[in-house]
Parts: C-alpha cells; sequence; structure tokens
C-alpha cells in the first residue's frame, strides 16, 4: 500500500492509469487520522494519542510506502520521532515530498479506540 497526499490526484491517477497500479494499492491521505480528530489537532500538541492513531492509521491499512508532504508538519514531526518505523527511501521533488519505508508495529484495537477518545474523536 502506498500513501500519498490527498492534494496531487493527478499524480494518483498517474500510478493507477500509467503505472498500472491498482487502486487498491493507492491510499489517500484524504482521511487520515486527522480528518476525523477535531479541528486544530496537531500531532506536536499530543504526540502520544496522535501518533498512536497515525501507526494504526498505517498498520490497519498495510501502508509500506508514504509519500510525505514535507509542508506538513503533522506527517513531518511524526517521520522525525519514528526513524525506526518510517525510513528515508526517496524523495519527489517537484511536490516537495518525502518517501519513507513503512514498518509500524501493530497496535491492538482499542488501544486505537482508547487514542481516539483521549483526542475527542468518535
Amino acid at each position: 500500500m502506498f500513501a500519498v497526499p490527498a492534494d496531487h490526484p493527478n499524480l494518483t491517477y498517474t500510478l493507477a492509469q500509467y503505472g498500472h497500479l491498482p487502486g487498491r494499492h493507492l491510499l489517500s491521505e484524504l482521511y487520515d487520522p486527522f480528518y476525523y480528530l477535531p479541528p486544530g489537532t496537531s500531532y506536536g500538541d499530543h504526540p502520544a494519542p496522535v501518533g498512536t492513531l497515525l501507526e494504526c492509521w498505517l498498520d490497519r491499512n498495510g501502508a509500506r510506502l508514504i509519500a510525505v508532504d514535507r509542508s506538513n508538519g503533522n506527517y513531518v514531526a511524526f517521520a522525525a520521532d519514528h526513524p525506526d518505523w518510517l525510513t528515508p527511501a526517496g524523495e519527489v521533488p517537484e511536490y516537495n515530498w518525502a518517501l519513507y519505508d513503512v514498518r509500524v508495529p501493530h497496535v491492538p484495537a482499542p488501544a486505537c479506540r482508547s487514542a481516539a477518545r483521549a483526542l475527542g474523536s468518535p
């Protein structure tokens, strides 16, 4: 699974159409954990529960590669705090993206639900 920022649908289309990468192998960050959190919630302000939710999301979706927009402070900080889970794999300078191989440990569902509740998410 390849997680891609939601603001570049042209890349998603190109990968599917010309790269013959089936859509089931692409994961949009449009509905990442931040989508479900109260507006303004950041990784920097709540690293433990937000980090758990990001870990749960990556694990649940089987993400093996993620493109991180370097202007997205939440993902940049998460990657910096977890070099054992996200290792640099390249970059896409045209979009200012860093690519990371993903190796997050499995998180039990109760821990994911607890982190969501701690942040006021359903």
